[in-house]
């Protein structure tokens, strides 16, 4: 009772949930632009990593709030297994007019220095030297099963068991 799921990558029909939320806002007009990636230094227990990956959101959503723009975005939660620590990457619209203004505020999200942090993004792909095709869409699901990236040239990385939810999008570009 009261237990939360783990999981350990991203399965093909989150890969593909997350790619048809990615063509729901660029058809809506808000593409995703801005990537801000938060990595606490300090171990935290389950339930405040869930509160400060929702608080982290909930920043996000606040500048939209307070600048007047519609907000889209998905985040995925990820787990290095070299180190296990664990970090999350919000990949998110934001109007060109207000990218730099966002990208100087994110610095201070977190509770730590240097915590959280921004740049824009980009979700077009390219070739990487090593022969994978790589976009900031596919960075954020860089932890795949072998079933999502089977026959893909996508790049793979291991990851580490997640509780509770993997990944998750804005209300408006959830659901394709």
């Amino acid at each position: 009772m009261n237990r939360r799921k783990s999981t350990n990558f991203l399965s093909n029909a989150d890969f593909k949930a997350i790619n048809a939320a990615d063509a729901k806002a660029t058809a809506l007009g808000l593409p995703f632009n801005v990537l801000i990636s938060f990595h606490p230094r300090n171990a935290m227990g389950p339930e405040d990593w869930l509160a400060e990956c929702k608080r982290i959101r909930n920043c996000y959503c606040q500048f939209g709030r307070q600048n007047r723009f519609e907000r889209a975005w998905v985040y995925v939660r990820e787990v290095a297994l070299e180190t296990m620590a664990e970090h999350m990457h919000l990949l998110c619209h934001v109007p060109r007019k207000l990218r730099a203004k966002l990208i100087a505020n994110a610095k201070g999200w977190g509770r730590e220095p240097d915590a959280c942090h921004a740049r824009e993004a980009s979700t077009k792909g390219y070739w990487s030297c090593r022969g994978y095709w790589f976009s900031d869409l596919l960075y954020i699901c860089k932890q795949m099963s072998p079933q999502a990236v089977f026959g893909r040239s996508y790049h793979r990385i291991a990851g580490a068991p997640v509780i509770g939810g993997r990944w998750g999008a804005s209300r408006n570009i959830k659901g394709g």
